[in-house]
């Protein structure tokens, strides 16, 4: 009886829970690891499929634990709606970081990522109740006759209304010409000036596409100054290639990647690689006059700067740290565009985000009392009496919410230049 019948199923039930446990392992191992730097899709697609598929296999050959949560009536419920979410949060989202449409701040805290999280559940919700179950089996169905030209219909006026607004760039007659002209940097091509896909790299980017040639070329005679960092790092490189041009600007920048000696788990391998390279092999075989660091940067990230800077002091180099950028709650361009619509350029800045300057007050004294490194302050450098909107006529200081325009970095440069802060 135990051989044919108990053991089996006790041995059954051990592997679907294995298995389920497993799968669902997985899925929260990516949900809860997975960032900004992490490549995707791709190989990072694996562990939450692979997870899904655990679940389901397991599910197909009896009861586990894992099947007993997801048959729980909250769960099914948030499974039945999980379209509709989908639908939901995503527009909701966009119009938060465009216009604050439901929070104050564009950077959600965790507090108001539960409350959004909550409000898109609701409003999921009753559009599942109100919308999709009546049209679909309730009183509101259509008859097969009016649904199909009903859905051709709004499917076409769709695709036409697209077209315009492609073929267009948006209608842009709405705006004045100045809006018009200062609106187009909104479509900024910042890839040539930050020498992009050659010494800046994206996430998804493998080693070999870094270039020691152009990007790490010294010359005799000439100071070097490696400006490594991440989108940051890289949009300050065409101001300093343009004013320092007696210096080598040497480049090796990946986007959300710092310059560090300690990887985040969530590194992307590209940033491993790079990395690894820098101060692995190129810092302690090659002389650098200066090393610049530059990132967005955040209150986690000290402990690894601290230990990138002592890395750089016990190798006998020079580290000059620049400090966050100026930041506004959406895409400059665009905050321009409208307030110069509305003839109140004085509106726009209301938008600048303060978190980036107290951070900055934070890091140059942290760079004083304990880093010990030169320090440039953005706006110490630029903010004096107010923070720029421009970097030059109808040139926009930023592209997008944090990121300066080849003109930007060129007044931030010319900064620098005046103050002496390149050693």
């Amino acid at each position: 009886i135990l051989a044919h019948g108990l053991l089996p199923r006790i041995h059954g039930l051990i592997y679907r829970n294995l298995a389920s446990a497993g799968g669902l392992g997985l899925i929260l191992w990516a949900a809860l690891r997975y960032g900004g730097g992490t490549p995707f899709p791709g190989a990072a697609a694996l562990a939450p499929c692979v997870g899904a598929a655990l679940i389901i296999a397991a599910g197909e050959t009896g009861s586990s634990v894992v099947g007993w949560m997801l048959s729980l009536r909250p769960v099914v419920f948030l499974g039945l709606i999980s379209y509709s979410i989908y639908l939901w949060h995503w527009p909701l989202l966009v119009f938060q970081r465009t216009d604050k449409m439901l929070f104050a701040q564009t950077e959600l805290t965790p507090a108001a990522k539960v409350l959004f999280t909550m409000l898109v559940v609701i409003i999921a919700s009753a559009s599942w109740f109100f919308i999709e179950q009546p049209i679909r089996r309730g009183r509101l169905r259509p008859a097969p006759r009016v649904l199909i030209p009903a859905t051709a219909s709004v499917v076409a006026m769709l695709a036409i209304t697209s077209i315009a607004l492609r073929t267009t760039g948006g209608f842009p007659g709405r705006f004045p010409l100045d809006a018009q002209r200062v609106g187009a940097y909104t479509n900024y091509d910042r890839g040539p000036s930050t020498r992009d896909g050659v010494c800046y790299l994206q996430p998804t980017a493998a080693f070999a596409d870094f270039h020691s040639d152009p990007c790490l070329v010294q010359h005799r005679g000439r100071k070097a100054i490696l400006l490594a960092g991440d989108s940051h790092a890289a949009a300050l490189y065409p101001g300093l290639a343009q004013v320092f041009q007696d210096d080598d600007i040497l480049q090796a920048n990946v986007s959300s990647c710092r310059a560090s000696t300690i990887e985040p788990a969530d590194s992307a391998k590209i940033c491993v690689d790079l990395n690894s390279f820098l101060f692995g092999s190129y810092l302690t075989a090659h002389h650098v006059d200066t090393l610049l660091l530059a990132a967005r940067w955040s209150m986690g990230d000290f402990g690894a700067l601290r230990q990138t800077i002592q890395f750089a002091h016990d190798h006998g180099i020079q580290v000059v740290v620049v400090g966050p950028s100026i930041e506004f709650d959406q895409g400059l361009p665009r905050i321009l565009a409208v307030a110069l619509r509305n003839g109140d350029v004085e509106q726009a800045a209301a938008h600048r985000d303060l978190g980036p300057e107290q951070l900055d007050a934070v890091m140059a004294k942290l760079a004083v009392s304990e880093w010990r490194v030169p320090y440039i302050s953005v706006y110490q450098d630029l903010c004096t009496p107010v923070c720029p909107l421009y970097a030059a006529p109808e040139v926009p200081l930023l592209f997008d919410s944090h990121h300066f325009t080849a003109a930007g970095a060129a007044l931030m440069a010319k900064a620098m230049l005046v103050r002496h802060q390149l050693p």
